[in-house]
């Protein structure tokens, strides 16, 4: 089995609900479509972001009083962070050197999966059965 159509099955299989279990399965299945790769690429990475040391610097700077009065507005606030959380990012990516990565292609797929055939045992009863 080449690789491509190891890709083909994965994209194949779309995520459904399933009761937890054991399931036998035997089914004959045909899968048609496109797969495609795109090229390697370079992507430039940043050290990470250590919230939880920032946050712990930060609040060591202050008093017990302000520690208590920030943490009681935090609890109360519903406020959406994505802003400080991108200036800490961009002052992040001032203080440290960035590399750069080689990150494999993106993969997609374009595939339908049928099934075309059951055991002669299976015609009369579901293709999946769960076990006791």
């Amino acid at each position: 089995m080449n690789e491509a159509l190891k890709v083909a099955i994965s994209k194949s299989v779309k995520t459904e609900t399933l009761d937890p279990g054991e399931y036998k399965v035997d089914a004959l299945v045909r899968i048609k479509g496109t797969v495609k790769k795109g090229e390697d690429y370079d992507s430039a990475v940043y050290q990470s972001i250590p919230f939880d040391q920032l946050f712990a610097v930060a609040m060591s700077k202050l008093n017990g009083v302000t520690v208590e009065s920030i943490v009681k507005a935090a609890l109360a606030d519903e406020t959406d962070s994505s802003a400080v959380k991108d200036a800490v990012k961009d002052a992040i990516a001032k203080l440290t050197e960035k590399s750069v990565k080689r990150c494999s292609g993106k993969t997609t797929a374009k595939v339908t999966a049928e099934v075309i055939g059951l055991p002669l045992d299976a015609i009369e009863t579901l293709a999946a059965e769960k076990v006791a």
